[in-house]
């Protein structure tokens, strides 16, 4: 099974026997096995026909369209979630203030030491001067949000000051001059901002595709406010995954030159993002990155980002449907239970 991007402007994906094929200018760009397609990903002006589209579906395929430049639109799925008792309970934690502000605490503090433990393998690493001297304010972070937070509102005024702390540190994890001028999205209006964004999209369309097939809502989070056509609980699970998987994603193909600057271009509204070419550069390498053995996962072995994420998404339906504890992926340095002990909260 695998993830199949169509990314030719004004390409039409037909049926032909069990077969899709990507045609554009009568000409067959790409032809797969229908079964074989877990999910079809279209960029822009690709126009999959109805007997595609119906016959994709019906192997289980769900399709996700993404914009020309990789912001997610939207996914058709092969059959919505029928596990109505799963998001009941669903539901009835959400409105819980106690059980949703242990679910966020959870979600931000395993963020937050994700990240220091980027930035601790980037400074032990050797392979370059590259000093974090930010550790002692992030701990202090992490401290303040078991013992004094009580709240969502002060959790996501902790959660910026981490992450103006982390950013800080991470623009030095870049070489060869380039610069990175902190956080700025709604419009990306550098490289940097525009890969982490556009690789943060890929890993969102994925969580929820996660989500849903386990009969989850994504839709309806703990920490990130519930709002109209927002995936909250991707959200949610996305916080893991952002500085392990697509930091550490965006530093290697900027720091190795696999892309730089002539790899993007600049819109009317100065948002920045990547050319048409360079998008296929980009969406090999995060499928390599997602797909690769991920050796530092202590007790979870040796299994890929994309296991990883699937084996997150099942923790997070049974903490829901038996009431069990939920912990958040660690990524080399494990996550403290201490760190939560000083709430008597537990996530469940």
């Amino acid at each position: 099974m695998s993830f199949l991007y169509i990314t030719e402007q004004g390409a039409y994906i037909k049926k032909k026997g069990g077969h899709i094929q990507v045609i554009k200018n009568e000409e067959v760009l790409v032809e797969r096995v229908i079964r074989e397609i877990k999910c079809l990903v279209l960029f822009g002006g690709v126009h999959p026909t109805t007997d595609a589209t119906l016959a994709l579906l019906n192997s289980g395929c769900d399709i996700a369209y993404m914009t020309k430049n990789g912001h997610f639109k939207g996914r058709l799925v092969s059959a919505a979630g029928k596990n109505s008792i799963l998001r009941a309970g669903q539901y009835a934690m959400f409105h819980d203030p106690k059980v949703r502000l242990a679910f966020a605490r959870r979600y931000v503090i395993a963020k937050i030491r994700n990240g220091m433990a980027v930035l601790s393998d980037y400074h032990h690493s050797g392979k370059s001067e590259f000093v974090f001297d930010e550790r002692s304010s992030i701990e202090e972070i992490c401290e303040h949000i078991a013992t004094r937070c009580n709240d969502l509102a002060s959790l996501f005024g902790y959660e910026g000051a981490a992450a103006r702390h982390y950013f800080g540190a991470f623009a030095r994890l870049l070489t060869h001059g380039r610069a990175f001028p902190g956080r700025i999205f709604h419009p990306s209006t550098d490289p940097v901002n525009a890969l982490l964004s556009f690789g943060y999209s890929f890993v969102a369309r994925e969580l929820q595709g996660i989500l849903e097939a386990l009969g989850l809502d994504p839709y309806i989070g703990f920490f990130h406010e519930v709002t109209y056509g927002r995936a909250s609980l991707t959200l949610d699970l996305m916080e893991e995954f952002r500085h392990p998987f697509i930091d550490r994603l965006v530093v290697r193909l900027f720091n190795k030159r696999m892309l730089g600057d002539d790899d993007f271009e600049t819109g009317d509204k100065g948002q920045v993002y990547l050319k048409k070419e360079s998008l296929k550069i980009f969406i090999r390498h995060y499928e390599e990155w997602a797909n690769r053995v991920n050796r530092t996962l202590g007790d979870d072995g040796e299994l890929s980002w994309r296991q990883v994420m699937w084996k997150q998404g099942e923790k997070l339906r049974r903490a829901v449907e038996y009431n069990e504890e939920y912990t958040p992926f660690s990524w080399k340095e494990g996550i403290k239970e201490a760190s939560y002990s000083g709430s008597g909260e537990g996530a469940r």
